[in-house]
């Protein structure tokens, strides 16, 4: 399948261009289209790749996400944010591969970049991208369009399109705060997570605030996962029993965190207070029900798909985009 890359790469013209040309928008130079469709011929180049629900071009689009081993077992409520919007492209008739990115490797960068070449990819969504100042100098050289989700660059020109993971995470932070608690376990997410990042940091500032320091033997760095919530809680347990609170840093975690409590003789919220982020489906219906952070996903689904539709196709006249989508504390019984 020729697609817009191809020719992109004949022409010397950006992908957006290319776009815009054979879904003729925006004001392009006669030169520039005779350009592309003269290429467009050549390859035979067939709005061929047109999508039977939209009458739209079909383009070539990836979703990158960590290759860590088991990671959608892992982290469950990414991996849910990467379905819903793979399936909300497939819906707009898009060919979308879901590739895994070794941007915490050495060569990652290099990696990324071989299977774009590779999967003749026009664009792509790209998920928590470790937190480091080479991925997003490496990021900014990529020519065609893409967008950065789940964990984002603070203070990045890139496109980026998240939940509100920061005030989210320091809205959490303060409440626990406020109910007087200072013995406070964390169990955070995984260290070279950007999303873990973001949330670290409306953690550290919410104590900060009340000139209060992190009690760095009462943190644990865990999977995303109930089971390394489970793990994480009973070590801290063991070592430390006057915790009185335990933040953490995914609901997963917080029910795996409750199992471990209950077990080890901990009334909640009587003894311990225990709260997560994300607000998944269980977390209403856990014993007790879950404080917790809700993420509003009714429209980020769909809205970052078009956001990328959009990239593709007015590329050029689109100014950089940094969209967070607001969360909210659901207080509940369990802190």
């Amino acid at each position: 399948m020729v697609t817009l890359k191809d020719i992109s790469e004949i022409t010397g013209v950006s992908i957006s261009t290319v776009s815009r040309v054979l879904n003729n928008r925006g004001k392009i130079s006669e030169e520039t289209k005779r350009l592309v469709l003269g290429a467009a011929d050549e390859l035979m180049f067939k709005k061929g790749v047109v999508s039977q629900k939209t009458g739209q071009i079909s383009y070539r689009l990836a979703i990158f996400y960590p290759n860590k081993g088991e990671y959608f077992h892992n982290d469950p409520s990414s991996s849910s944010d990467i379905r819903s919007i793979q399936s909300e492209l497939l819906q707009k008739g898009h060919t979308v591969e879901l590739i895994p990115h070794f941007l915490s490797e050495d060569r990652g960068m290099e990696k990324l970049i071989e299977s774009i070449n590779r999967n003749k990819i026009d664009s792509f969504i790209l998920s928590d991208p470790p937190p480091e100042k080479k991925v997003l100098k490496g990021l900014e050289k990529i020519t065609i369009p893409f967008i950065i989700t789940n964990g984002i660059f603070r203070s990045s020109s890139l496109n980026q399109i998240d939940f509100d993971n920061y005030s989210g995470m320091k809205r959490l932070s303060e409440y626990i705060l406020s109910k007087g608690h200072r013995k406070i376990g964390i169990l955070m997410g995984p260290e070279n997570r950007s999303v873990n990042r973001n949330r670290v940091d409306g953690l550290k500032d919410a104590f900060k605030e009340l000139n209060l320091k992190i009690d760095s033997k009462l943190v644990k760095n865990c999977e995303f996962s109930m089971e390394s919530g489970y793990a994480g809680a009973k070590d801290l347990l063991a070592e430390k029993k006057e915790i009185s609170a335990l933040i953490c840093f995914s609901d997963y975690i917080a029910l795996g965190a409750m199992k471990a409590c209950k077990e080890t003789g901990f009334r909640i919220p009587d003894d311990i207070s225990i709260v997560g982020f994300d607000d998944i489906s269980f977390s209403e219906f856990s014993d007790p029900p879950l404080t917790t952070v809700k993420r509003h996903s009714e429209q980020f689904y769909s809205f970052i798909a078009k956001a990328l539709h959009d990239l593709i196709k007015y590329g050029d006249s689109i100014s950089s985009f940094n969209v967070l989508f607001n969360t909210e504390l659901i207080n509940r019984h369990s802190g």
